[in-house]
C-alpha cells in the first residue's frame, strides 16, 4: 500500500464512522458504500450508536454532514476522495453557521456559505460514492 495524503482522508472517514456508530465499522463500510434505495438520513439513523439519546434536529443535521463526509472519505477509489482541506472547509462552514445561530448572531454570509458547501458535498457524495 502506497502512503499518500489520501490515507489520512480515509482514516478520518473511519474515525468519523467509529464515533457515529460507537465502534469500528468493520465490514459495514462496504454495505454503506453500496447503492441503496434509502435516504441517507435513514441510513444514518440505522447505524447511529444506540447508547446515545436521539439527536435534536440541529445535531442530526451536523451528524448528517459528518456522515456524508465520512462516506466520501472511504471511497474505494482513492482518487475520488476529498482532500483534508475540503473536509476542513466543509466542517468550518457548518461550525460557523451552527455557532452563529446558537449565539443568536446574524450569520447571513456563513449561512449562504454553509448552504453552498452542503450542496457541493451532496453533489460530491452523489457523484463519487
Amino acid at each position: 500500500m502506497k502512503v499518500t495524503e489520501k490515507c489520512d482522508v480515509y482514516s478520518f472517514g473511519i474515525v468519523a464512522f467509529e464515533v457515529i456508530k460507537g465502534r469500528h465499522p468493520g465490514d459495514s463500510i462496504s454495505s454503506l458504500l453500496a447503492p441503496v434505495d434509502m435516504e441517507i438520513s435513514v441510513v444514518l439513523k440505522n447505524i447511529l450508536d444506540s447508547r446515545l439519546p436521539t439527536p435534536t434536529p440541529g445535531i442530526e443535521a451536523e451528524l448528517l454532514t459528518i456522515f456524508k463526509l465520512a462516506l466520501a472519505c472511504v471511497s474505494a477509489n482513492s482518487q475520488l476522495r476529498p482532500s483534508m482541506e475540503m473536509i476542513s472547509q466543509m466542517l468550518s462552514a457548518r461550525s460557523t453557521i451552527f455557532h452563529g445561530v446558537q449565539n443568536s448572531q446574524t450569520a447571513t454570509d456563513p449561512v449562504r456559505h454553509a448552504k453552498a458547501s452542503s450542496r457541493l458535498l451532496d453533489q460530491f457524495v452523489e457523484d463519487n460514492v
